[in-house]
């Protein structure tokens, strides 16, 4: 897999500079408390579904603290989204809004967990694997390189067709004779209106 066709999303270069400016290089840098303090939140843990909670200044994730690791750094990976990203209150959007505020925090999930300029390194080791060295969910882990093989599989075919002999501009001398045909008949039919 040719990794140089990999191109990130305006979102994911946004969380990687501030990865990179904070010495995030390795999965074990990407600790809970660690990657809350870059981003000026603050984490708790309690008895509850995990949230956040937020207004102007102040951000908190709720973490719910009967998950496992892998499971509450999936959560905290996503609800890091909401107070960087979002406004306003969930509860009094319409629903579509509110789905589309889940659908990105789910892709920002994939970038901040498993941050490309980390995972490149890891991209041919098994799902299992990457999962247990991120400390995050297989599911988790299987998406995100599903996105990336998309992804490059995407630039590689768009440089194919960009390298193809193919003109860019309709050429009428190399039309057929009912394309032209067909065209004579398109310019009376409008030019007479």
């Amino acid at each position: 897999m040719n990794l140089s066709y990999y191109q990130s999303s305006p979102l994911e270069e946004w969380i990687t500079q501030h990865y990179i400016k904070s010495n995030i290089t390795f999965p074990g840098d990407l600790e809970v408390e660690r990657v809350a303090d870059i981003f000026q939140v603050d984490v708790v843990f309690a008895n509850v579904k995990s949230h956040v909670q937020w207004d102007d200044d102040y951000y908190l994730i709720i973490l719910n603290n009967r998950l496992s690791k892998p499971y509450y750094r999936a959560d905290f990976f996503h609800e890091l989204c909401h107070p960087l990203k979002h406004y306003g209150n969930q509860t009094q959007m319409p629903k579509a809004f509110r789905e589309l505020q889940e659908i990105q925090a789910k892709l920002f999930q994939l970038y901040a967990a498993l941050p490309f300029h980390i995972i490149k390194n890891y991209i041919m080791m098994p799902a299992t694997v990457i999962a247990d060295e991120f400390c995050l969910p297989v599911e988790i882990v299987e998406t995100r390189l599903i996105q990336i093989r998309n992804r490059i599989f995407q630039k590689r075919i768009e440089k194919q067709y960009k390298s193809l002999d193919h003109p860019r501009k309709y050429d009428p001398a190399k039309w057929s004779n009912e394309t032209k045909r067909i065209m004579q008949k398109l310019y009376l039919r409008f030019s007479q209106k």
